[in-house]
């Protein structure tokens, strides 16, 4: 999730890794049990397949040299 001027700038881009490790840490480690708590009822909840793809995504992109999204309009290369 993200503000929406954010999100509409990020596009179809990947986040930077400072925002994936943001990420990881709010959604998975810290909030991981809450947020499947209230919404499996919605969506398949699961952080094992969550980070797999995430993985696999990254691991994509720096093969394909793909710029990742860090802010407005800032893009960083793989790493």
């Amino acid at each position: 999730m993200a503000h929406a001027s954010c999100n509409n700038n990020k596009s179809d881009h990947l986040a930077a890794h400072i925002h994936s490790e943001r990420w990881h840490e709010q959604n998975i480690i810290i909030h991981g049990a809450t947020l499947s708590n209230e919404l499996e009822a919605y969506f398949t909840c699961d952080a094992e397949r969550s980070e797999a793809v995430a993985t696999w995504a990254y691991r994509l992109a720096h093969q394909n040299g793909v710029s990742l999204w860090l802010n407005q309009d800032q893009f960083v290369p793989v790493i």
